[in-house]
């Protein structure tokens, strides 16, 4: 790969770094431990994180474009966007919504899960966990936009295309991986085929070795190394 000055990445809890430090540990200090971390130090790169635990395609596609559009310089910067599971979507997040958050929160086993939900102010990413506790319509919603993987797919790919257009037109160097699960699609005809990493590569979910749904170091260490000996730019 080449020397860049600076690296920005974004994805989920596979590039956050989650439980790095232990399993059901979500603290931001796993950042510091994370895979861009390790690539950063490879290439002598200041690293921009902007990887959030149970983001969304959607919510990935948004702040990646938020990111790029308030960029001052792309002089000698790569943007890695990691794309996640596509079961997850995002939804304005109004008052009744929030509330009924904190109540779920409350009456959750799992507390620490539910603290990824809200992600800004204004929006929150539903994941697998809050289907079962949360308002018929919220849930109705969360069902429909999960069971069409068509629409999904097709959503997912005018995503890339979006930043990868977007990037170019900045002069912005940019690659994609997938990550959490298999995505089976193919690559639009107008992108690069070399700067996306081949699809499934990046797939690490293995309980048995990992003893938790998330890469561990060594993992992490090999993503970096698989990365740092990449030259698709």
């Amino acid at each position: 790969m080449n020397n860049y000055s600076h690296i920005i990445t974004n994805g989920c809890s596979l590039t956050f770094g989650a439980e790095i430090l232990g399993k059901n540990n979500y603290s931001l200090e796993n950042k510091n431990h994370s895979w861009p971390v390790i690539l950063g130090k490879k290439l002598n790169s200041t690293v921009e994180n902007l990887a959030v635990c149970a983001s969304s395609n959607i919510s990935i596609y948004r702040s990646t474009v938020n990111k790029i559009l308030n960029l001052e310089n792309t002089d000698n910067t790569l943007l890695i966007v990691q794309w996640t599971s596509l079961a997850r979507t995002e939804i304005v997040l109004t008052s009744d919504i929030e509330t009924e958050l904190v109540q779920y929160k409350q009456s959750a086993n799992h507390s620490v899960d539910v603290e990824s939900f809200v992600r800004e102010q204004k929006y929150t990413n539903l994941t697998n966990g809050f289907k079962t506790s949360c308002t018929e319509n919220i849930e109705n919603f969360f069902w429909l936009y999960q069971a069409d993987y068509e629409y999904q797919s097709n959503l997912l790919k005018s995503y890339i295309v979006s930043i990868f257009s977007l990037a170019d037109a900045c002069g912005l160097d940019c690659i994609m991986f997938n990550g959490l699960e298999n995505l089976n699609f193919t690559i639009p005809d107008k992108i690069s085929k070399e700067r996306y990493y081949k699809p499934d590569s990046f797939v690490f979910y293995n309980k048995e070795t990992n003893n938790s749904a998330h890469p561990n170091r060594d993992r992490h260490l090999e993503m970096a190394e698989i990365l740092y000996h990449w030259n698709p730019i």
